[in-house]
């Protein structure tokens, strides 16, 4: 399984809240999300797919960061080494 594919699946098994944000080629993942928002691309550019669903995913979690402060870091070092432990994140 792809590693989007893994993540979605460990979401889904800690009974975390899930909103999947996407172009077109997220959707086989979208019921297992507890909301889908697509994010259709008209361009042709090399990264244009990803260009809307990231900049509503930036604001939607400054957002939420900035409204849970302390439970929010918390949530972040938790997904991190979820990340880690999956081997998603290279070293530099």
């Amino acid at each position: 399984m792809a590693l989007f594919g893994r993540v979605v699946e460990r979401v889904d098994a800690a009974e975390a809240g899930l909103l999947l944000i996407g172009d077109s080629t997220a959707r086989p993942y979208a019921y297992r999300a507890d909301a889908w928002i697509e994010c259709s691309h008209h361009a042709d550019g090399a990264f244009d797919s990803y260009a809307a669903a990231m900049s509503l995913i930036s604001i939607l979690s400054s957002g939420v960061l900035d409204a849970r402060r302390t439970s929010g870091h918390r949530r972040i070092s938790h997904i991190s080494a979820a990340y880690e432990e999956m081997g998603e994140l290279e070293d530099l």
